[in-house]
C-alpha cells in the first residue's frame, strides 16, 4: 500500500500535478520568519552562565548536536 502511495506521489510529482496543488501566493509578499519562545536560551546560557553551559553540553553530547543545528536553522531563516 505505501508503496503505491509513493508511485503516485512519484507520477504526481512527475508530471507537475503535485506543484499544481501546493498554494504558493501569487503576490511578492515576504515571508517573515520569528524564532519561537525559548530560541535563544542556549546562547543566552552560553554568555550568562558558561559553567552551566558546559555541563549541559558534556552531559547530553546528542541533544545538544541537535539544539545547536536548530539554532543554526533559526539563525539563517531570520
Amino acid at each position: 500500500m505505501l508503496f503505491k502511495q509513493a508511485q503516485k506521489i512519484q507520477n504526481m510529482a512527475e508530471s507537475g500535478e503535485l506543484l499544481n496543488k501546493i498554494n504558493i501566493p501569487d503576490d511578492d509578499s515576504e515571508i517573515k520568519y520569528t524564532k519561537p519562545p525559548g530560541a535563544d536560551n542556549l546562547i543566552n546560557m552560553k554568555q550568562n552562565n558558561p559553567a552551566r553551559y558546559n555541563e549541559i553540553q558534556q552531559n547530553n553530547k546528542h541533544w545538544f548536536s541537535i539544539k545547536k543545528l536548530i539554532d543554526q536553522i533559526n539563525s539563517t531563516l531570520s
